[in-house]
């Protein structure tokens, strides 16, 4: 026995084994193994080692529901525990005799909170049953879930199994079973089992049972809805048995946020016997034509079961065909389709054999307009596509569509040779097609991509160029009716990022995982046939790229360069060079590619310098002024007209206000003159005016609000007004001596 034995850090409340000599020839044998009080096996037994007879008894409890569980914590996080029920618990007694072949006992199983997948609904079960050596009768099967329970017998009888079951859902019968099979012991093997003449029945049926009702003891969430109703009856021998199946599937719906996908009914009747398998049946749907579906196969289970036929070199033959039906049921029903005028149509067969199959036929599908709900979506319309079958191959003959006034059009075709990885060949062009729109970016290329290899590597490859593509927006600077109220705001500064970069870079990681596509060889050049512009009240640029993208779609590799052209960045109280700007692709840098940007500002009475370096994801910088600053204050410079510590110190709010004031001044001017408008008169006045703001009259020591105004090149326009609402207003003329 011990008392200190251990698993996963917890330890066993006891084990005992024990044995002993009862008899001459007689053993004892005890066993406990005690996890807790909860969770316990015990058992014992005897043995005679003359005439070979023995007797035994078992028990076992186990409890993973309660939180003082010792067995739950020894269990947990292990992938053991997801297959253990919550509880569960069994009996066995028995005795026999080795010698004679004689056997007797009783067994009795509960389980209780089993689940068949994480999420899945938890499912109770309960045996009870007895067995002699020639003979087994289970007088209990019970199978209970919160949806569905099953309750039946089976019944051995030395060389023929049945079994009776019912099955309810919500007090409602939808399932009864039948069966009757020859069993015997000694006829298992495949030859001696199919040729038995002893009769076999299996009567099925079951009557519109919930697809989800069944999909939840197996998955949370249940991919299709609908109801089945199933008709299953074979009859006839082992050797020459036949069959009869009627399958009806109603209300097939896939579920969606909102209200569910409806999907049709499904009818196909099965008939086998005779040597011959057929199955026929539809697709029904009540705003498109019928789908009708055939198949005829040779059937031979006998043959096939003991190897005198092999069952994939059977003849098939099949076929699929539904007339032109139209597609505006979708609009409403598929997520994202808000409206859809065309037609679909459908005429393939298939004969050959189950192992080399030969499809022939064709299909087309014709949309004269496509609208999505999203109005950033582009528009499609005039798509076709035609497609035919025939000597293992699905031919594309044409593929067209309009989309947002660009064209798409692509032919090819994929060769599914019996025995072999299917090949493709597809091609795809494309003229000023939009790919991506938002209120601020359009995006349109021309195209020409190739796809061509087998299945497991096939190769992309052409180019993308992009044309008539742009990024405009004017930015509010200083928005106006927006809330007074702010949190506090900090300075501007910079903070240096931490080396790293790569291909290997984790956050740069856009390669495609879903196999076989990782694998395939990529080697496709992206460009700008016209510069990419940018057109903002900030700035006016053009981008150009040239890049080559290699590797594969699991681990793309660009090599190449993109740039921007010079130009000057308007911020409100600094102008901006940009000199030089661009970024560098190759195999070492990956996706995250090498940055150099170099640009020079004014901004009062300052010059600065500016250069951005290193990788994307870890950009270095250097800030350089003169008269010479820290960074932290060029920056700041940049951004607000002034220095950190002007911004700190004891005249701060007047300071602040004048920028504002100017800033109104510019946000102002632009509501008034779009960015390749014609100058204004506020465009003058702001040339002409500067501002003060918050400042401390020394005569009378209140804050006044003030500035003058350039009214010719020595003459000025002056005024202020205080907070007692006294104001002045004069003309000055300045004298300047050089």
């Amino acid at each position: 026995g011990s008392d200190t034995l251990a698993f996963g850090g917890e330890t066993f409340q006891s084990v005992r084994l024990g044995a002993q000599v009862e008899e001459t020839d007689r053993l004892r044998f005890e066993a406990e193994v005690a996890v807790d009080a909860l969770s316990r096996l015990e058992g014992g037994g005897g043995f005679g080692l003359g005439d070979r007879s023995y007797s035994g008894e078992l028990s076992i409890e186990a409890d993973m529901v309660k939180a003082e569980s010792r067995l739950r914590r020894m269990l947990a996080g292990r992938p053991l525990a997801d297959l253990m029920p919550g509880l569960a618990s069994a009996q066995w007694t028995g005795r026999g005799s080795l010698a004679e072949a004689e056997h007797e006992g009783r067994l009795s199983a509960k389980i209780g909170g089993l689940r068949l997948a994480a999420g899945a609904e938890a499912l109770d079960a309960e045996l009870e049953g007895s067995y002699r050596a020639d003979s087994a009768e289970l007088e209990r099967i019970e199978l209970r879930s919160a949806p569905l329970q099953i309750s039946g017998s089976a019944r051995w009888t030395g060389d023929e199994l049945t079994a009776l079951a019912t099955g309810q859902v919500r007090g409602r019968e939808v399932l009864a079973l039948d069966v009757r099979l020859p069993l015997d012991p000694a006829k298992l093997a495949p030859a001696d089992w199919f040729a038995q003449e002893e009769t076999l029945s299996l009567a099925l049926d079951v009557k519109a049972l919930a697809l989800d009702d069944v999909a939840s003891l197996f998955l949370e969430t249940p991919p299709v809805l609908g109801e089945a109703s199933l008709d299953l009856a074979v009859s006839g021998t082992a050797a020459a048995p036949s069959l009869h199946a009627d399958l009806l599937v109603e209300g097939i719906a896939v579920p969606r946020e909102g209200e569910p996908f409806e999907a049709g009914r499904i009818g196909l009747e099965l008939r086998a016997g005779d040597g011959r398998l057929s199955l026929g049946g539809d697709y029904r749907h009540p705003d498109v034509q019928p789908l009708a579906l055939q198949l005829g196969l040779p059937f031979h289970p006998a043959e096939w079961a003991t190897g005198q036929r092999v069952f994939a070199e059977e003849t098939i033959e099949a076929s699929a065909k539904m007339a032109s039906s139209p597609l505006a049921f979708l609009a409403g029903q598929v997520p994202g389709i808000e409206a859809i005028d065309g037609e679909i149509a459908l005429d393939a067969a298939v004969s050959g054999t189950l192992s080399a199959p030969e499809i022939s036929g064709s299909g087309g599908l014709s949309v004269s307009r496509l609208r999505l709900e999203s109005r950033l979506a582009p528009s499609l319309r005039d798509i076709e596509l035609a497609a035919r079958f025939g000597e293992n191959r699905v031919v594309l003959e044409r593929l067209f569509a309009v989309v947002a006034g660009g064209t798409v059009t692509g032919e090819g075709e994929g060769l599914f040779a019996p025995g072999e990885e299917p090949q493709l060949r597809l091609a795809l062009r494309g003229e000023e097609v939009l790919v991506y729109r938002n209120p601020d970016v359009n995006v349109r290329t021309d195209l020409d991509l190739r796809l061509e290899g087998p299945l497991s590597r096939a190769a992309l490859s052409g180019e993308i160029g992009l044309v008539n593509s742009r990024y405009f927006r004017n930015f509010d600077l200083l928005p106006v009716g927006l809330p007074t109220r702010r949190p506090a705001s900090k300075l501007p500064t910079v903070q240096r990022s931490p080396q790293g970069g790569g291909a290997a870079f984790k956050d740069l990681d856009v390669g495609v995982e879903a196999a076989p596509f990782r694998d395939w060889p990529v080697d496709v050049r992206i460009h700008t046939k016209q510069p990419f512009l940018i057109r903002t009240n900030l700035l006016e640029s053009d981008i150009n790229a040239d890049l080559r993208i290699g590797g594969t779609l699991g681990r793309p590799v660009p090599v190449g360069r993109v740039s921007i052209r010079e130009g000057e960045m308007r911020l409100p109280f600094s102008r901006v060079d940009v000199e030089t700007g661009r970024i560098d692709f190759d195999e070492g840098t990956g996706l995250n590619g090498a940055l150099e940007f170099k640009a020079s500002a004014r901004a009062d009475r300052y010059r600065i310098a500016i250069y951005l370096y290193d990788r994307i994801l870890s950009p270095q910088y250097v800030l350089t002024s003169i008269p010479p600053l820290p960074p932290e204050d060029i920056l700041t410079l940049v951004a607000t007209g002034t220095v950190r510590s002007d911004l700190v110190g004891e005249d701060a709010g007047s300071l602040a206000a004048k920028k504002a004031a100017g800033l109104l001044l510019s946000n102002l001017k632009q509501k008034s003159n779009k960015v390749d408008g014609e100058p204004t008169i506020l465009d003058l006045i702001e040339e002409r005016t500067e501002l003060e703001l918050g400042r401390v009259n020394p005569e009378t020591g209140q804050q006044t609000f003030g500035g003058n105004i350039r009214l010719w090149k020595q003459l000025f326009f002056v005024g202020n007004v205080d907070a007692g609402s006294d104001y002045r207003a004069l003309l000055k003329y300045v004298f300047r001596f050089e």
